[in-house]
């Protein structure tokens, strides 16, 4: 490879890249420097050198060229390679890596080594690089679907191509924060008479507003100059009324709006909560859980104080300001312009605080969401925390994250403390232009003093909008990117849904079959590698093998958590992309390893499934699963609340009211996942024989490591590296001379034997 220069300024490109997104800052000042960001196509980590050792790396791909980036002391060392230099590029898959590399006809050119954390990132930088090559893609690892790189190529937008960040999936920087408050529009559509009753009183209100510095004049010039306290009693009555009215006119007024407000806010909690619960399993192994539940929340209740107050507010301000200036023009034109001159420069604070203020509370968010995401972690596992004694260490991450959102506050600060002052002054400015022109035509006689003391008076009611819109534009922003945030979820499709022409209700047989499939969850590793298996109706099977080997991820595609991207998975004949996806699952019942129970009492755990279920049959099917008797010695018996994730229970009690609730269920096909392993051998005995129950007459799918468990299955299953490399029955397989299941089998009757007894 040859080394370029620092003064070459590589080619450059119309469509940018944001440095920030992808490349580390210090890079990206080296890169600015020498080269041209502007020419930037795609960016990867490469963090392991030659000899394997790790390294600050990174692969920058240019128009005509990729430059190979190493950090050494502090000092970045570059190399570039020209598309010329080589033919043919591949990704390989090594033990612990993938490497990538550049080929000509008489061999090797280049060669780049990366952990398997960059294998997405590096296949996508390779496929942009045969792009511009004007090569065919080649990477095995793409799925014939294509969906195998669907997921690189949503991190850059089709619009600009710049990478798009990790904290966002749509770009900010051709995001249209006015389209953004349009669609919020469509959440008031059911409520426009409410939100046109609301609008009409506010346009009401603006406008008795106005009339009475009109009237100040008079009172003034005609009634104190003049002697005629009967004049300025009527007026005085005038405004007292427009002032009863108008205080009327705004409890109205708060009762629509305000109300107006919180019914959009709970709509739009409703949609995405109900979008969420809609998307796949792959969507949410990419989110923080904190994350969306802040979007959840916290997000629908900016946009519901930004309806309920800013909207109003601006509303009435806007009115106020347009019919403050037709009355300045009327009264005194030539003061109205002299004293409107600092205006256009308040406009223009407006605007240019206004971006600035809206990237802040984008970042700002972002750091929220982070924060709000290591409290939702670390409170669900504080057992765990306590039993390492990782408090610190916890506290620690917390304030990393504490520190984060302080510090993009202190950048608010910053940018408002400078803002309010400097509209403060304009405004001031204006007042100022008024009292000394205003003043030296009324002492000439050119002005009435009623009229002077009106036209101060509608200043201050022009400014004070001005100052007031000045103050919503901050609430603005923060209502702008939080719909932001809950339209790219709401905007996310899911990817498990009911195709059209699909299988209605059908009550399933439960005979399964794998046909030649394979999956990947980023397109570059294969979890599953052209797996075959059939299971017939009524039948148990077990699934054995290493960890790793893509047992969980055969029963996630029969659940159809997730799609195979080669070959199909299909149950009675028919794939299960063509069976009603609400029909499929509520016949497949799922024991897990570590079972899930929400907030609530037994009884309506046990029923979670079968929401119809009566008490009766749900005491059958806790008897059934060998828990009557340990839930009946609770005080409160099947009324017992039983904390958040079930965690006043034990690990057994918890399995068997799982089980309970796939009995309930009465599903056709059964996945027991490690269902007896972390249980005590009493506490195992009892759960075995729920299970034996429960498996009766019903197509079985068993995963367990500890062996003996899958004795009683009609055949096993064992899959090594993504493939199934085993199939018979226990006596079979145990006796088949340096088999893999003879081999975990023998180990496992070492290590029990080895495990001294009381």
């Amino acid at each position: 490879m040859s080394e370029i220069k620092s003064n070459n300024n590589g080619s450059g490109g119309s469509d940018g890249l944001d440095p920030a997104a992808t490349i580390p800052e210090s890079l990206a000042r080296f890169f600015q420097s020498n080269y041209d960001l502007r020419g930037v196509r795609a960016h990867s980590e490469v963090d392991l050198d030659d000899s394997g050792r790790y390294v600050d790396g990174h692969l920058i791909l240019m128009d005509d060229s990729l430059g190979h980036f190493v950090r050494d002391n502090g000092t970045w060392n570059v190399n570039w390679v020209g598309f010329d230099k080589f033919n043919h590029s591949e990704i390989v898959e090594a033990i612990g890596m993938n490497l990538l590399r550049l080929i000509d006809d008489s061999g090797m050119v280049a060669q780049y080594r990366c952990t398997l954390r960059h294998g997405k990132s590096v296949a996508g930088l390779h496929r942009r690089l045969e792009k511009l090559q004007g090569v065919e893609s080649t990477d095995e690892h793409e799925s014939s679907n294509g969906q195998g790189g669907m997921e690189e190529e949503k991190v850059r937008c089709d619009k600009c191509d710049r990478v798009i960040p990790a904290w966002t999936e749509s770009c900010p920087a051709c995001l249209s924060r006015r389209k953004i408050l349009w669609r919020l529009l469509d959440f008031l559509k059911p409520y426009k008479k409410r939100a046109l009753v609301g609008g009409t009183v506010a346009l009401f209100i603006a406008a008795s507003g106005l009339v009475q510095p009109w009237l100040i004049k008079p009172i003034i010039d005609d009634g104190i100059k003049g002697g005629n306290f009967d004049l300025v009693l009527r007026y005085v009555v005038v405004m007292a009324g427009l002032l009863l009215v108008s205080s009327l006119g705004q409890i109205l007024q708060a009762r629509m709006l305000f109300g107006l407000g919180t019914r959009v806010s709970r709509d739009i909690r409703t949609k995405i909560y109900g979008h969420l619960h809609k998307l796949s399993l792959g969507y949410f192994s990419k989110k923080q859980t904190g994350g969306l539940v802040t979007r959840v929340t916290t997000d629908s209740d900016r946009i519901w104080r930004f309806i309920a107050y800013a909207a109003v507010d601006v509303v009435l301000g806007l009115l106020t300001v347009v019919g403050v200036g037709v009355a300045l023009f009327l009264m005194n034109w030539k003061l109205a312009i002299f004293a409107l001159l600092p205006l256009p420069l308040m406009i223009g604070l407006l605007v240019f605080f206004h971006n600035r203020m809206h990237k802040v509370f984008r970042r700002m968010f972002h750091r929220w969401s982070r924060m709000t995401a290591v409290v939702a972690d670390a409170l669900p596992g504080v057992r765990v925390i306590k039993a390492f004694g990782q408090e610190d260490r916890e506290i620690d991450r917390f304030g990393k994250q504490n520190t984060a959102v302080f510090d993009e506050e202190m950048k608010f600060v910053t940018q408002a403390s400078l803002y309010a002052p400097m509209m403060m002054f304009c405004s001031q400015v204006g007042m100022l232009i008024i009292w000394l022109l205003g003043g030296y035509w009324a002492v000439n006689g050119d002005m009435k003093t009623g009229t002077l003391v009106a036209f101060t008076m509608y200043m201050g009611m022009f400014m004070r909008p001005i100052h007031m819109i000045a103050h919503m534009d901050q609430m603005f922003n923060r209502a702008a990117t939080a719909a932001q945030r809950i339209f790219e979820v709401i905007d996310t499709e899911p990817t498990i849904f009911t195709r059209q022409g699909s299988e209605g209700e059908k009550e399933l047989e439960g005979k399964i079959e794998l046909r030649n499939v394979s999956f990947s969850y980023d397109g570059v590793r294969k979890v599953l590698k052209g797996v075959n298996l059939t299971v017939e109706p009524g039948q148990t099977i077990g699934l054995a093998g290493p960890s790793g080997g893509g047992k969980t991820m055969m029963v996630n595609l029969i659940c159809r958590f997730y799609d195979a991207l080669e070959g199909q998975v299909a149950i009675d004949g028919v794939d299960v992309r063509d069976h009603q996806v609400e029909s499929l699952r509520r016949q497949v019942g799922v024991v897990l390893q570590e079972p899930f129970l929400f907030h609530g009492t037994v009884g309506e755990n046990i029923a979670y499934g079968n929401s119809e279920a009566t008490g009766e049959q749900i005491i059958v099917a806790a008897r059934a699963a060998n828990a009557h008797e340990f839930i009946v010695g609770f005080a409160d018996g099947y009324d017992t609340l039983v904390g958040e994730r079930g965690q006043s229970l034990s690990g057994g009690e918890r399995q068997r009211i799982s089980i309970a609730r796939a009995i309930l269920n009465n599903p056709r096909i059964l996945i027991l996942d490690e269902a007896t392993s972390s249980v005590d051998t009493e506490t195992e005995k009892l759960i075995q024989q729920a299970l034996d129950r429960l498996v009766k007459n019903r197509t079985t799918i068993a995963i367990a490591h500890r062996l003996s468990t899958l004795r009683k299955a009609d055949r096993l299953v064992i899959l090594e590296k993504g493939k199934v490399v085993e199939e018979g029955s226990h006596e079979e397989l145990a006796a088949l001379d340096g088999g893999l299941y003879a081999k975990l089998l023998s180990m496992q009757s070492e290590l029990q034997s080895a495990v001294p007894t009381d």
